[in-house]
């Protein structure tokens, strides 16, 4: 996946997105990117900062990317609640 990643990044297909605080990364997600529609895939955090909820601050400002550039944010298959909450 990390290759997949690497080669795709630079020809705009997937994106990497980070959440510093401090200049430290405690967040990150992985996004494919086609025809205006962001593909959410994957995301981490640092564990010492959840109780701060990193990762949904990481997707609202990908959300609000997103719609900026006229654009898509599709979650993937799967009826979760954090997807119903965003929705």
């Amino acid at each position: 996946m990390a290759q997949l990643a690497c080669q795709l990044v630079p020809l705009g297909y997937a994106e990497l997105t980070t959440l510093y605080l401090d200049g430290k990364a405690i967040a990150a997600a992985l996004s494919f990117i086609h025809k205006k529609r962001r593909n959410f895939y994957l995301m981490g955090h640092d564990p010492r900062f959840k109780i701060f909820s990193p990762c949904k601050i990481l997707i609202s400002h990908l959300i609000e990317k997103t719609f900026q550039e006229g654009g898509i944010f599709c979650m993937g298959a799967g009826n979760y609640a954090y997807k119903r909450d965003w929705t």
